[in-house]
C-alpha cells in the first residue's frame, strides 16, 4: 500500500503555503523568500530528505513522524492567482513525503539521551530507521532478472576474486626456470657470434704478475 494512502487520515507533520514571492509554514507570522536562506528546504523536499539544519528545530517543536517519515501538506496558492481568482477561494492541498534523513533526528536523540534508553527503545528506533531508508522487500523475484544481475556482478567484480594457484612439482619448476632463462637469453641476444671457448684443460694459465 502507498505510504500516503496508508496515512491518508493522519494529521500532517508540516503545512506549507506557497505564494508568488514567498512561502510560510502553517500559521506563522513571518514569511520566507524563495531566494533567501531557507531556499535549501525546497531542494530537500524534492529529494525526499530532511535538511540536517532543521533537525534541532523539528525536535523542539515536537514534529510528528510516521514510520520514520514526515508528511508535508502543501497549499499552492500560486495557481489560482494566475487564473484570476483569489488564493483563499480554491487553494488545493497536496501531500508529499520526506523520508531518509529522519535518521538524523533519531541519531541525534539517541546520542543526546543514550543513558535513559532501554534495549526496547533502541530496537524501536532501529525499526523506524529501517522502515524509512530501506527499499521494500521483493518476495516474488524474477529468475531472469536475478540471472542478469548475477552476470553483471560477475563481469564487474570477477577480477577481484582470488584465483587458486596450482602447485608445481620439481620438474615443472625446473622447466619453467629453463624457459625463463631461454627467454632472457633471446631478449639480450645482439646477433654477434659468441667467442669460441677452449676446453678447460687447454685454457692458458693466468699471466704472471
Amino acid at each position: 500500500m502507498d505510504f500516503l494512502e496508508q496515512h491518508k487520515d493522519a494529521a500532517p507533520s508540516l503545512i506549507l503555503h506557497l505564494f508568488d514571492s514567498h512561502f510560510r509554514f502553517g500559521s506563522q507570522e513571518g514569511v520566507f523568500l524563495y531566494n533567501g536562506p531557507m531556499r535549501f528546504f525546497f531542494d530537500a523536499l524534492n529529494e525526499g530528505k530532511i535538511p540536517v539544519d532543521l533537525v534541532d528545530v523539528l525536535s523542539d517543536v515536537h514534529c510528528r513522524f510516521y514510520d520514520g517519515c514526515l508528511i508535508v501538506e502543501v497549499h499552492d496558492h500560486r495557481r489560482t492567482q494566475y487564473g484570476g481568482s483569489t488564493a483563499a477561494e480554491a487553494a488545493e492541498a497536496e501531500r508529499a513525503v520526506d523520508m531518509d534523513e529522519s535518521f538524523w533526528i533519531y541519531s541525534w536523540r539517541v546520542s543526546g539521551t543514550a543513558a535513559s534508553w532501554t534495549a526496547e527503545d533502541v530496537l524501536e528506533i532501529e525499526r523506524l530507521v529501517l522502515l524509512a531508508v530501506e527499499e521494500p522487500l521483493d518476495l516474488a523475484p524474477d529468475v531472469q532478472v536475478s540471472r542478469i544481475s548475477n552476470a553483471i556482478r560477475y563481469i564487474e567484480y570477477g577480477h577481484l576474486v582470488p584465483r587458486k594457484q596450482r602447485k608445481y612439482n620439481s620438474a615443472e619448476v625446473e622447466a619453467e626456470q629453463a624457459a625463463h632463462e631461454e627467454k632472457m637469453r633471446l631478449l639480450t641476444f645482439d646477433g654477434r657470434p659468441e667467442p669460441a671457448r677452449l676446453p678447460a684443460e687447454l685454457q692458458p694459465c693466468g699471466a704472471a704478475g
